[in-house]
């Protein structure tokens, strides 16, 4: 009866998402798209069940199975945990110093309640959460470049980001969270008419990304705070180097009023944060399995001389893998038609001529490019950082298909 019942509602649920989409120029798309996304969360359970030796997904929605037990039995219980953040009710529980996944318990522990502690039907919802922010964010950039293929092959069909943006993990409500912000506040910038729903989703988008991926969240706000001011500041016409060079010192400014917010963001801390992650992901994993970088140290001029090499590992690595894994296989093919695909492409490379969209891009680059570097720096496990590079690897290949589909007009 009750797996009958979640069925029915997911159902129902993505029923109403396809109406929604009617008059969508993509809408061909949105049952393969979702279809995939269900696939792929399913996919990642089993691969927690049989591949890995622990992990976050199961542990996580074992935890919230104890959160729910706990929580929903009494309202003292349910305040404790829900609005103070006090897990002592709850013994062993080991998200206590750990607010992300702590956070990801307490989402889920509803979806438990719900699904009858049913782990698979849990994935599909959160699958589902996932693929309404990608679905939204392919139709964005539709409307950008009237491409299908650029709006498409990014959001719904690329294997690493739609694999680890689905199922039972932090990534499936921070991804979909990431990408739904993202295209309502494309959709303000370009003045499109934006529903109270979507400024709605827009604050709870905010609230899940902030509370579980902050740096994503950080890195989002700070480039489209440049892109909105920038859009105000630089009128008229000017060269796209003053434009460039405008927006970077606004970018700074912004990113340096911005790490005051978080108190791992504060200058006196940022970089030392980074460097103790560095070394704690390095000292824990295999020397062939890691970016190194010699002797980082917490000075601006030590990053400096690395962040080339981060910024290249964070688009591309790994590029090879001693140890013949499927999944290792996959992410090194993967990263190489990356690199083939950015190399053919970038010969084409041509600045939007309108300046919203110029702007556009500049501001987006910055997002790139500063949240690769950092991600790599703070995860250098190359394991580890083909999961937490999809918030900005979607962004980046959606600029390498855009110009690789330019090309193609033009020939």
């Amino acid at each position: 009866m009750i797996l009958s019942a979640n069925i029915l509602a997911l159902a129902g649920l993505a029923i109403i998402g396809f109406k929604l989409s009617s008059k969508s120029e993509i809408i061909r798309f949105y049952w393969p798209g979702l279809s995939l996304k269900i696939i792929a969360g399913i996919a990642l359970g089993l691969i927690y069940s049989y591949y890995y030796t622990s992990g976050d997904s199961w542990v996580m929605f074992n935890e919230s199975v104890r959160i729910a037990n706990t929580a929903f039995t009494s309202t003292e219980s349910f305040i404790d945990i829900y609005f103070a953040s006090d897990y002592t009710a709850i013994p062993n529980y080991p998200y206590s110093i750990r607010p992300r996944p702590a956070f990801m318990t307490k989402i889920l522990a509803p979806l438990v309640v719900i699904t009858s502690h049913n782990y698979w039907l849990s994935a599909c919802y959160l699958s589902l959460f996932s693929f309404f922010g990608f679905w939204l964010a392919a139709n964005t950039i539709y409307r950008i470049f009237t491409s299908t293929i650029t709006a498409v092959l990014p959001t719904l069909f690329f294997p690493s980001i739609i694999f680890w943006s689905s199922g039972v993990l932090k990534d499936s409500i921070a991804m979909g969270s990431l990408l739904g912000v993202m295209a309502i506040l494309i959709n303000i910038y370009y003045k499109k008419r934006v529903s109270w729903l979507n400024l709605i989703a827009l604050i709870i988008g905010l609230f899940f990304l902030i509370n579980l991926k902050y740096y994503y969240a950080a890195t989002l706000i700070v480039a489209f705070a440049t892109i909105f001011f920038s859009r105000f500041i630089l009128r008229g016409k000017r060269n796209w180097y003053i434009e460039l060079g405008a927006m970077l010192l606004l970018f700074i400014s912004i990113l340096g009023i911005a790490s005051m917010l978080h108190p791992n963001f504060w200058p006196s801390r940022f970089l030392k944060v980074i460097t103790d992650n560095y070394y704690q992901f390095i000292a824990h994993s295999a020397t062939e399995n890691i970016v190194s970088f010699n002797n980082l140290s917490p000075t601006i001029a030590s990053f400096l001389i690395y962040s080339p090499k981060a910024l290249f590992a964070g688009l591309f690595y790994p590029l090879w893998s001693p140890l013949f894994s499927w999944l290792k296989i996959a992410a090194v093919l993967e990263n190489w038609f990356l690199l083939l695909s950015f190399i053919y492409g970038i010969q084409y490379f041509k600045l939007p001529v309108l300046r919203d969209n110029r702007i556009l891009f500049f501001g987006m680059a910055m997002f790139v490019l500063t949240s690769a570097i950092f991600i790599t720096f703070s995860t250098p496990n190359l394991g580890t950082l083909v999961r937490f590079k999809i918030g900005y690897l979607v962004v980046f290949v959606i600029m390498i298909v855009a110009l690789i589909t330019r090309r193609a007009k033009t020939v």
